[in-house]
């Protein structure tokens, strides 16, 4: 499936993925962008390559990094 119908899928299941994630268990914005853009990844990819991996990463990071931090900093 190409990278935009799945990023369009990362994007319906993102808000789903932030509240099922408390961040208070998390020292700080970066530790918790992390591991909700890792988890994203895994839930919609599956194990993929780690070249893959870094790209999606970055990807997503790029698309989601500012929400998941602000989301971070409300909660």
């Amino acid at each position: 499936m190409r990278l935009s119908l799945k990023i369009r899928e990362a994007k319906q299941k993102l808000d789903f993925s932030l509240e099922s994630n408390n961040p208070l268990y998390f020292g700080n914005e970066k530790e918790y962008l992390d591991f909700v853009i890792n988890q994203m990844i895994h839930t919609i990819h599956g194990e993929v390559k780690n070249e893959t991996h870094f790209i999606l990463y970055y990807e997503y990071k790029e698309r989601f990094g500012q929400k998941i931090e602000k989301h971070y900093l409300y909660a």
